[in-house]
């Protein structure tokens, strides 16, 4: 059976498609940008490795403002 071989988004359980809006991380795991951005709001890491998504910059920005980078 191929369908073990294929890629498949772990968020969701859906095989990657040619054409599907993907989302990458630092960890380069592949996840439909859905899914990632929908994940990103419960855990702030890689649901395969748990390696961090993002990182708070307080670089002469206002305490209460939090930028995120990868994503």
């Amino acid at each position: 059976d191929d369908s073990i071989h294929e890629p498949a988004c772990t968020i969701c359980f859906v095989p990657l498609e040619d054409g599907d809006i993907v989302g990458d991380l630092p960890c380069r795991h592949i996840f439909h940008k859905t899914c990632l951005k929908t994940w990103c709001t419960r855990k702030n890491a890689c649901p395969l490795c748990n390696a961090t998504l993002a990182t708070r910059r307080r670089d002469s920005q206002p305490q209460d403002t939090v930028s995120y980078t990868h994503l």
